[in-house]
């Protein structure tokens, strides 16, 4: 894998897809602006909608940078710091056996909860803590029913790292958010979300797994 973990570009554009991307899929998403993607592993056992080692291949043979998103359950699923730290272990199983490299933003995707906040608390720290145990850098994705405060997603959460979703969501106090989505449209015969990197209020970014062109030597850490 020609690639390397760096952090992210501030004002890059690129799109979050839940349907497995092909060579002329990235090749066309490429040519209308996009410079990274975003891709989906299970909280279960790997499925065909998921990333896997060959379309990691292909995202970064077309020059696309990566990061890596985990399922969410249905609508008004329940919380728990047992449901995180298991989510989170098997979000790091499947990233890793696809072949992504530790150091690259994987994010848990809070949405759609039947819970309360120290529920919603307790299973995004016990997901954090289970993914940076596992080497990723942890982030959180912002979505629709999440019952957490600005102040709560900014001092009781353990990530340091937000993005936004296109729902009607709060700021996150002090930090603000490093990614921002907007709506869903389709592009090269799919249906993405558009997303967008900008650096937080604290001066931070998240990490993506970018490629390297053939004639540049991987550096070695």
């Amino acid at each position: 894998m020609n690639a390397e973990v760096k952090e992210a570009a501030d004002g890059a554009q690129g799109f979050d897809a839940s349907t497995p991307l092909s060579a002329s899929t990235c090749a066309s998403l490429v040519e209308a602006g996009m410079q990274f993607a975003i891709r989906y592993v299970s909280f279960r056992e790997p499925e065909s909608r998921d990333l896997s080692v060959t379309e990691v291949q292909t995202i970064l043979d077309a020059g696309l940078a990566l990061m890596v998103v985990q399922h969410v359950r249905n609508p008004g699923w329940a919380p728990s710091a047992t449901l995180g730290t298991a989510d989170g272990q098997r979000a790091v199983e499947n990233t890793s056996a696809v072949g992504v490299p530790s150091g690259v933003c994987l994010w848990c995707d809070l949405e759609g909860i039947n819970g309360t906040a120290a529920d919603t608390i307790a299973y995004a720290n016990a997901w954090t803590k289970a993914v940076r145990a596992g080497g990723y850098d942890p982030g959180v994705y912002i979505g629709f029913g999440v019952p957490l405060t600005s102040e709560q997603l900014y001092k009781n959460l353990s990530v340091r790292r937000y993005w936004r979703s296109f729902s009607k969501v709060p700021d996150v106090m002090t930090r603000g958010y490093q990614m921002m989505q907007k709506a869903e449209r389709q592009v090269a015969g799919i249906r993405i979300d558009p997303d967008t990197i900008q650096t937080d209020r604290k001066g931070d970014r998240p990490a993506w797994l970018e490629p390297v062109p053939a004639d540049e030597p991987v550096p070695v850490s």
